[in-house]
């Protein structure tokens, strides 16, 4: 994926993804790690519900064809790195 690029690929166990709106992905590019902005009604974008056993826990698997998407700054891993921190 460019700087406002596609991505292509899929997203397992994402946790509450039924209800989101505006879905944050994290992906390799060329340059490295990229965050990216993808709009739920995006085309080549689908989510379908995740089997599980507990029914209080809601996942869903995500799947990008050629979507496109807005990349987020460049601050790539880093920037993924303090989030999770």
């Amino acid at each position: 994926a460019g700087v406002d690029g596609a991505l292509s690929g899929s997203a397992h166990f994402v946790t509450w993804g039924h209800v989101a709106d505006v879905i944050l992905v994290v992906a390799r590019t060329d340059d490295g790690v990229g965050v990216f902005e993808i709009a739920a009604e995006a085309d080549g974008f689908e989510r379908s519900a995740a089997t599980v056993f507990d029914p209080t826990v809601r996942l869903s698997t995500y799947s990008f064809a050629n979507t496109p998407a807005r990349r987020l700054g460049t601050a790539g891993w880093e920037a993924v790195q303090q989030a999770l921190d």
